[in-house]
């Protein structure tokens, strides 16, 4: 039998209650320890047209957000059942990502408005669907 809370299952509450405390946390005034690479970024992009801006400048910034990206939708794939994506071991790296990243949102300029993670993510779905 399931644990719940007010008809939900206790751990989907857990999770939302534990990824909400995270970004409270994890918020505007928190730091990144010194040597992690995040330590040292500029202001993140707001929307897709804005990073692709950021990538023209710096390869490294585009590597970190793809990366980001990346981490945030693991967390609510797994949280929501989301589809996901299937990144072949081969490009598995962000460095490796981030241009074909901006290449198909260059070729979809749709996403120019969307949040720079939404954009990054709908790119990996669309360029690495699973079991294809």
């Amino acid at each position: 039998m399931r644990a719940m809370i007010s008809g939900r299952p206790l751990m989907r509450t857990a999770l939302a209650g534990a990824a909400a405390l995270l970004v409270a946390i994890s918020g505007p005034g928190a730091a990144a320890p010194p040597h992690h690479p995040a330590a040292h970024k500029a202001a993140p992009a707001n929307d897709v047209n804005a990073w692709l801006a950021k990538c023209e400048t710096s390869a490294s910034e585009c590597a970190i957000g793809v990366s980001e990206a990346r981490a945030s939708y693991s967390t609510t794939q797994a949280m929501f059942h989301d589809p996901n994506y299937c990144v072949p071991a081969s490009d598995d790296d962000s460095n490796v990502l981030a241009p074909k990243v901006v290449a198909w949102l260059k070729d979809h300029p749709g996403h120019k408005a969307d949040p720079v993670y939404g954009g990054i993510n709908a790119a990996l779905l669309a360029m690495y669907p699973c079991g294809q």
